[in-house]
């Protein structure tokens, strides 16, 4: 299988691969401030899959995520969600 760091730059012009990656980052980064982490591996992945956790967004919509954007102080944003 073809990398599709290969396959970017043949299907779009440099510049719209810096404003794709830009919005990706700016996205990860926006997630933990806005929404809220419900539960964790809430979504198992299987044998060789990815165990994602169930975020909320403020309209109380649910949606699935990889760890890797759960915050630094996950522990402690769970236990003020089961407070309140």
């Amino acid at each position: 299988m073809i990398p599709p760091a290969v396959i970017m730059p043949l299907i779009m012009p440099p510049q719209e691969i810096l404003q794709e990656t830009e919005k990706r980052q700016e996205l990860h980064e926006s997630i933990p401030k806005t929404c809220k982490l419900k539960a964790l591996d809430a979504q198992q992945g299987g044998l060789f899959g990815v165990d994602k956790d169930e975020w909320v967004f403020p309209d109380n919509k649910s949606f699935y995520l990889p760890e890797k954007y759960r915050p630094e102080n996950w522990i402690t944003e769970l236990a003020m969600m089961k407070e309140g």
